[in-house]
């Protein structure tokens, strides 16, 4: 509704504390910015292909 970009981002790295507390390293990795263009269930299911794709 917002008509801002979406940027997806995914967290790669330690999973709980006690991977944490042992200096695991962790990664953010971000994709290319996009716009959602459809609506309602079209919508959904437009950005849920677009994000399954890339």
């Amino acid at each position: 509704m917002a008509k801002a970009q979406i940027v997806p981002a995914a967290y790669v790295g330690a999973r709980n504390a006690g991977d944490v507390m042992k200096r695991g390293k962790g990664y953010l990795i971000y994709g290319d910015p996009f716009y959602v263009t459809g609506k309602g269930k079209e919508g959904r299911e437009q950005f849920t292909q677009h994000l399954n794709v890339n």
